[in-house]
């Protein structure tokens, strides 16, 4: 009799050591699952880590030809160049070729579309403040492999301004706007870029991830 109990006893922690292991490989899948989710919420495309080869010498070469604009905003696509250059440049990680001959990845962008609309109103419905609304994609390839590294089919971004006193000075705040979103499009890809090409991006790629929560 004693023999059977704890015999008995011991089949017992064996499940329950069973459970708990299942229930933690579970949990980490589920954790694992809902990360992704949050990340593809956010208009992310999950994509493996492509770095540069430990033998490669100085700064990551980028060819970015000038987008392909499709809206009425003309200049937008030389504002939006401007910004790009400047962020990618002012690292050291990385500088801008003329030609794709000695690149070692390619930049493509093309802007879809730019809208201007009600954010604010006042008396009579009259609208106060505006909106620019940016649609964009944009993607990175090896020029050796042809392979895509990078891509975001659908990007959007925008930001508000008031309307002026008079048209010209709502033009003015209007491109102020638009200066922003180039800006911040720029920060978006360099950062990207960063943490999908270079070592050095790592770090920073801890700073703005969801941090995955310790199971253990």
């Amino acid at each position: 009799m004693i023999f059977s109990s704890s015999c008995h006893h011991w089949v017992q922690k064996q499940n329950t050591a069973y459970r708990d292991k299942a229930f933690h490989v579970l949990l980490v899948l589920f954790i694992s699952t809902l990360l992704s989710f949050m990340l593809q919420g956010c208009g992310y495309s999950i994509l493996a880590k492509n770095s540069i080869s430990s033998d490669h010498n100085g700064p990551v070469k980028i060819y970015a030809p000038q987008w392909r604009n499709f809206t009425n905003e003309l200049g937008f696509e030389g504002v939006l160049q401007d910004s790009l250059v400047d962020r990618f440049t002012e690292s050291g990680h990385f500088i801008i070729t003329d030609s794709s001959i000695n690149a070692d990845y390619i930049l493509h962008g093309k802007i879809f579309s730019i809208e201007h609309i009600g954010s604010s109103y006042g008396s009579y419905d009259r609208a106060t403040g505006l909106k620019a609304k940016l649609k964009i994609s944009y993607s990175v390839k090896s020029p050796q492999s042809d392979e895509i590294v990078l891509e975001q089919p659908v990007y959007l971004r925008e930001e508000t301004y008031v309307l002026g006193e008079d048209t010209v000075q709502t033009l003015s705040l209007q491109k102020q706007a638009l200066a922003i979103i180039a800006d911040e499009v720029a920060e978006e890809i360099y950062m990207r870029l960063l943490t999908n090409l270079t070592d050095q991006g790592q770090n920073k790629f801890d700073s703005y991830c969801p941090e995955v929560p310790d199971v253990n």
